[in-house]
């Protein structure tokens, strides 16, 4: 059940990214993180769905 969610939640992600979100988000960061370039509104948008 868990993993089906999680796999759902990559998934969704993954369709609603942006490489221009992505690279602009990066910058915020002085440390190496991995930014999947998503937009605030589509993770809201995509936990209210799930949740």
């Amino acid at each position: 059940m868990q993993a089906d969610i999680t796999s759902r939640i990559r998934k969704d992600l993954s369709e609603n990214a942006d490489e221009k979100t992505k690279n602009s988000s990066s910058r915020f960061f002085k440390e190496e993180v991995k930014c999947l370039g998503v937009r605030d509104f589509y993770c809201r948008k995509n936990s209210k769905r799930l949740f």
